[in-house]
């Protein structure tokens, strides 16, 4: 086979790839029907100095799908102590948490860096804090939001955390170290999680994708007993490409979840919104987009009266872009499964 037929065919199997592994294109009179499509122009950056970070949609007093993208210096603050900050992300709207990140100057020695987590009033009132991260003994434990949910907000160790209040809905399970007075925590995820308090179980985004290797998923994961239990494959290409999942929310049905998807690959990738059939492990609807731009950070809401909102930002064309949906629960599709 010549060189350029075998390019051919590589390039075909990896566009065959594409289309087969990860169902899109999901029938708007489905399960979520689609009510609109809109842009809002992206916030410039702040040019040196700290900033505010927003980048979250949200469904404003009437109903519609808005998006919150401010990029500002923020205001002088005593989150971080005697510390100086120099970042601060808003990880959720309503309920408003964001993280805080801290400098703090050690005498004779290098600058060390701090998170907090803090709770937020409609006032700009800090109303709880919590740092990120311990040190127990001579080890030191990181701690990232990996879910943020009405429900909780979800830690990589597993612990969650009450939007509201800052207490501790759920520890992080945990094991005793020899010589270390705070036991060491038994998960360190660094994707997507989202905890179902009704049973007290995570759904789980954790997967590995190379040229030569796929494992993993969408995982259910009971902490009680250490069960995992894949529900959904991560989807892959020829070429090492793979469907991330960014965002999980729950939907008006328990047995549905709602799932936000970024392609991972070298160039242009895309977005997708799919709603994911617990049941029977299939998705049931699905829609991308953007295929041929680079984006990020795509998210999924549920408002009132039935709606769904999916953003993401288009870094391509500077835009966030906002979808709306309509929840149908009368149609019952049969899906696609990977």
């Amino acid at each position: 086979m010549s060189f350029r037929a075998m390019r051919s065919l590589v390039r075909s199997l990896s566009l065959l790839t594409v289309f087969t592994s990860h169902p899109g294109g999901g029938q708007p009179g489905s399960v979520a029907a689609k009510l609109s499509e809109e842009t809002a122009d992206l916030a410039a950056p702040v040019v040196g100095g700290a900033q505010l970070r927003v980048d979250q949609p949200y469904f404003d007093p009437v109903g519609r799908l808005r998006w919150a993208g401010a990029v500002t210096p923020p205001a002088p603050s005593r989150d971080c102590g005697g510390g100086v900050e120099y970042e601060r992300l808003t990880r959720m709207l309503a309920p408003r948490v964001d993280e805080v990140r801290c400098r703090q100057e050690v005498p004779g020695g290098s600058p060390r860096l701090d998170k907090f987590l803090v709770g937020v009033d409609a006032a700009g009132k800090t109303v709880w804090s919590r740092r990120l991260g311990f040190k127990s003994g001579e080890y030191t434990f990181d701690e990232s939001v990996i879910g943020a949910s009405i429900e909780g907000l979800v830690l990589s160790d597993l612990g969650v955390l009450s939007p509201r209040t800052g207490q501790v809905l759920f520890p992080p399970p945990a094991h005793p170290v020899p010589g270390a007075p705070r036991s060491a925590p038994d998960y360190d995820f660094a994707s997507r999680a989202l905890f179902v308090a009704a049973d007290r179980t995570f759904l789980v985004f954790d997967a590995e994708v190379t040229l030569t290797r796929r494992t993993g998923g969408l995982y259910r994961l009971e902490t009680a007993t250490g069960r995992r239990e894949l529900l959904l494959p991560v989807a892959a290409t020829l070429l090492g490409g793979s469907w991330r999942i960014e965002d999980i929310a729950a939907s008006p049905d328990p047995q549905r979840i709602l799932l936000a998807q970024r392609k991972e690959a070298r160039g242009p990738g895309g977005v997708s919104f799919a709603v994911f059939d617990l049941a029977s492990r299939r998705v049931i609807f699905e829609e991308t987009f953007h295929a041929d731009h680079f984006c990020k950070d795509p998210r999924v809401l549920v408002g009132s009266e039935g709606k769904i909102g999916f953003a993401f930002r288009d870094e391509t064309a500077g835009q966030a872009v906002l979808v709306s949906y309509r929840w149908n629960p009368a149609r019952h599709p049969a899906g696609k499964q990977r």
